[in-house]
């Protein structure tokens, strides 16, 4: 058909723009496009669900919100087809060296960058359990140089719980209790 749309039945649909809509009414999903990128996506409140091995559904995105993925009712698994968690992260790493090294060595974990290099910013990883937070935060102090901070929530009033210096210094905010022994390298040093 020239200069309309090829509609089959009620189900699909080829517009003359290009554009592919599909599923009752034309009202489940689509597929187009544009100069910069091609988009499949479920229309009117419409999850998009891809499924693998002859099996619909396997992983379900929802979201209204672009750049935005909401992964619905699914374990992830990266590194392994059998998640056992809502994210599970396998990997098998034989190497021993334990070097940071720069961003072109491989890692074998995770890793979480803010590429900001503005002194006092931070990266960091953030819980939440009911309404008590914690946060583990990595301070930018300058070229390798920064804090790991251990922050809790303290009644909605955070502090840094512990933190170890770029020098391999800790202290800490509160009392130690230990239940064994505590052995120090350097000084210890005890304030009241």
């Amino acid at each position: 058909i020239d200069g309309g749309n090829l509609t089959v039945g009620t189900a699909l649909q080829l517009t003359n723009g290009g554009v592919f809509n599909f599923g009752s009414g034309l009202a489940n999903g689509r597929i187009t496009w544009d100069a910069d990128y091609a988009s499949l996506y479920g229309l009117a409140n419409k999850k998009l669900r891809l499924g693998s091995f002859n099996t619909q559904g396997v992983l379900t995105i929802s979201s209204s919100h672009e750049n935005t993925m909401v992964i619905s009712a699914s374990n992830v698994g990266i590194g392994t087809s059998s998640p056992i968690a809502p994210l599970h992260i396998a990997t098998t790493n034989t190497d021993t060296d334990n070097n940071l090294g720069d961003l072109s060595n491989p890692r074998a974990g995770i890793l979480i960058n803010n590429l900001s290099t503005n002194t006092n910013t931070y990266a960091a990883l953030d819980f939440r359990a009911g309404t008590h937070d914690a946060r583990i935060a990595l301070t930018n102090e300058g070229t390798n140089v920064g804090n790991m901070n251990f922050i809790v929530d303290n009644g909605n009033s955070p502090i840094v719980g512990m933190a170890l210096s770029s020098l391999g210094n800790a202290s800490f905010a509160g009392h130690i209790t230990a239940s064994g022994n505590i052995s120090a390298s350097g000084n210890l040093i005890a304030n009241d």
